[in-house]
């Protein structure tokens, strides 16, 4: 297995250059790629800033990714989880801090707004100070 860079997901999304893509096609024909989460959170910023992509549409193209099967996403269950708390509004970055700790016993933050948008099912507690 590869370790995917933000650009090649990217690349694969917006298909603006048909020659990477041709590669990446090619590639992805014998080779699976793993997309880490930290690859998520930057091709949602590439999207959202550069693409002007909204976060409903952004969701759903990572939603459908996660189906390709040469593609391998890190914790691919609590990513849908996250994808779908985005699509309702919820920050991409906490609900990637969630789920990359989702082994603690809590999550610790100063944010009152985070347990509200991360919602009751919520993969670890959210401990805010007060």
């Amino acid at each position: 297995m590869l370790g995917a860079d933000t650009n090649i997901l990217v690349r694969l999304i917006v298909r603006d250059d048909d020659l990477q893509c041709g590669m990446i096609e090619e590639l992805m024909a014998s080779e699976r790629l793993l997309v880490s989460l930290s690859v998520i959170l930057e091709t949602e910023w590439v999207l959202r800033s550069s693409y002007r992509q909204s976060r409903i549409e952004i969701a759903a193209t990572l939603t459908e990714l996660t189906a390709v099967e040469s593609l391998v996403f890190e914790a691919r269950g609590d990513l849908l989880w996250a994808l779908d708390r985005y699509a309702a509004g919820a920050d991409m970055g906490d609900m990637i801090h969630l789920i990359s700790n989702r082994d603690m016993r809590a999550f610790v933050t100063l944010d009152r707004k985070l347990s509200v948008q991360a919602g009751p099912d919520t993969p670890l507690p959210i401990r805010t100070l007060a």
